[in-house]
């Protein structure tokens, strides 16, 4: 019997689990110089972005420079992805490419760290604690989206006042800066690893205005579902978010773009599979939002059990990438993961490559940092 975990919009992301991963779409190719040549040339003029990976061993930099290669031939991209002196990597792309006017594309360029967490359990509300059973907080359910929704000022703001909270199950380690103009209510650049590096985001003319927030580990802000275009900062789309992981990256394996069946009717999607340690995983967590599910009928008014339902995030790196739900009526113990994952609802055969390709190639083991966007 399959299990389907239902995102309660129909042009988002929605997750169909114990589906059996039968059948593979596509052509799995490489597209574009291969990273290894420094002398190919291209048909056109080039871009070149340079990153700057400060810190990183030799083994780190040829393991990130084979990661984007997947990424960019996953979306198509003519690339040549070559070392640089002082530690840094150059990478060219055509000039009408996409991602020449957006460097920043985090979907390529980002970690890649992708992690699920449940959701009610540890989105922060303004007492700084989770507030489980408040809509207002969690978005009831449009979980990701809607009510719980903060600017990005407010989310650093909530986020820095909260404790250092340092546990094995932290998706990070380490403390995350943002720079802001405190009487503008803003927020200069995204999160930075060091207070010097958030200032760097700020433009001159704000430099004496400009205050720095530590974010301590055990503390995420997210930009919710909403926030699709990378480079578009501002907006009330975010969420501060406990860093308590229910399941990562390594517990996913084979993610490959394939034809949802039998309800998706042969519409793109990405099929994965968890490992054994994954699925038990998976099997908690989903036990674990169906038992809360159903004891949080009627705990507001006029509550249905429809409103009760909890949810699970996928978060890639800081973006929420979906928020499906958990019918506890249709799934009392929980979910299967055994038989493997399907993620459908809105792909292109494009898209859905893109995204199988991210969590295939796994999280680069360093940061990038733009450094350079020039024409040679």
């Amino acid at each position: 019997m399959t299990a389907e975990l239902t995102h309660r919009r129909g042009l988002a992301v929605l997750l169909v689990v114990a589906l059996a991963l039968t059948g593979c779409g596509g052509d799995d190719r490489a597209s574009g110089p291969s990273c290894e040549r420094a002398d190919v040339d291209f048909d056109e003029p080039t871009t070149r972005l340079t990153f700057r990976v400060t810190g990183a061993n030799p083994a780190h930099v040829k393991q990130a420079r084979r990661i984007l290669c997947m990424r960019l031939a996953a979306f198509g991209v003519e690339h040549r992805v070559q070392p640089a002196a002082g530690g840094a990597l150059t990478i060219d792309v055509p000039r009408s490419s996409k991602l020449a006017d957006r460097p920043r594309d985090a979907t390529i360029f980002g970690v890649g760290r992708l992690a699920i967490y449940d959701w009610e359990a540890n989105v922060i509300g303004p007492s700084g604690k989770p507030a489980p059973t408040d809509p207002e907080v969690t978005g009831g359910r449009s979980a990701g989206q809607g009510a719980g929704e903060l600017d990005y000022h407010e989310a650093v703001l909530r986020a820095s006042k909260r404790p250092a909270d340092v546990e094995a199950d932290n998706g990070r380690e380490a403390s995350s800066f943002y720079a802001i103009d405190p009487t503008a209510k803003k927020v200069f650049g995204r999160a930075a690893s060091t207070r010097a590096a958030a200032l760097d985001a700020v433009p001159a003319v704000d430099r004496d205005a400009a205050k720095v927030l530590e974010v301590k580990p055990g503390t995420l802000v997210l930009r919710g579902e909403r926030a699709r275009d990378p480079d578009d900062l501002q907006g009330r789309w975010y969420f501060v978010l406990r860093d308590d992981v229910a399941l990562r990256g390594v517990d996913i394996r084979n993610p490959q773009q394939r034809f949802a069946e039998p309800r998706g009717a042969g519409e793109p999607s990405v099929g994965f599979e968890f490992t054994s340690a994954g699925a038990k995983a998976f099997q908690e967590l989903t036990r674990t939002l169906a038992d809360r599910g159903s004891r949080s009928v009627g705990v507001q008014p006029g509550q249905s059990a429809a409103d009760a339902n909890q949810h699970f995030a996928m978060v890639l790196d800081d973006q929420i990438v979906s928020v499906p739900y958990i019918d506890f009526r249709q799934n009392p113990e929980g979910v299967d993961g055994s038989t493997g994952s399907q993620i459908q609802g809105g792909f292109t055969i494009a898209s859905a490559r893109q995204l199988a390709s991210i969590l295939g190639s796994g999280a680069l083991p360093i940061p990038l940092e733009l450094v350079a966007n020039t024409t040679p």
